[in-house]
């Protein structure tokens, strides 16, 4: 498959450090688009607007803190292609600052957040599922419930898809 990756960047501190990174990886084949935000804008409304420019037929939104697990975007596209389904979530593995990182089984793990998850792009776009512009945080939560709630095409994997670092 071939897949995008889009660096939402709020504010300037390191918008020149993360634009020769992606220009970098560019040179070496990735597709990879940088989207700049107004500062302080939260990440809803960064995820919104990649939301509405994509092309993509799936989209796995990820923080910059967290860690997709080796063949994570292979294993979820199967997942959601083969069974034919709207979203995908799976067991991931939540890090705390100074401790071990725990497993949290796909059927404990909330619905409201991103971890480990993939969804298809039509499916959202056709049922005006977005992001509220007025949450700075949180706002996976109404866009979880929202998506997930809407459909009964979903699914779960038991392996972990992601590693959350909570901080």
């Amino acid at each position: 498959h071939d897949f995008s990756i889009c660096l939402s960047i709020d504010g300037d501190n390191f918008f020149e450090e993360y634009l020769d990174l992606a220009n970098k990886y560019k040179e070496q084949g990735l597709n990879i688009r940088v989207i700049f935000n107004n500062i302080n804008q939260g990440p809803g409304v960064a995820r919104q607007q990649i939301l509405n420019t994509t092309e993509a037929e799936y989209i796995i939104f990820l923080d910059a803190d967290d860690l997709l697990t080796p063949r994570a975007v292979e294993i979820l596209t199967r997942v959601i292609e083969e069974q034919k389904l709207n979203i995908v979530r799976s067991a991931y593995v939540k890090e705390e600052k100074g401790k071990l990182g725990v497993m949290i089984p796909h059927n404990s793990a909330s619905i409201t957040h991103f971890h480990g998850k993939i969804y298809r792009v039509s499916y959202l776009k056709e049922n005006n599922i977005s992001f509220l512009s007025e949450l700075r945080y949180n706002e996976d939560s109404y866009f979880n419930l929202v998506a997930w709630n809407a459909t009964e095409k979903r699914g779960e994997i038991t392996e972990s898809m992601c590693v959350w670092r909570e901080n």
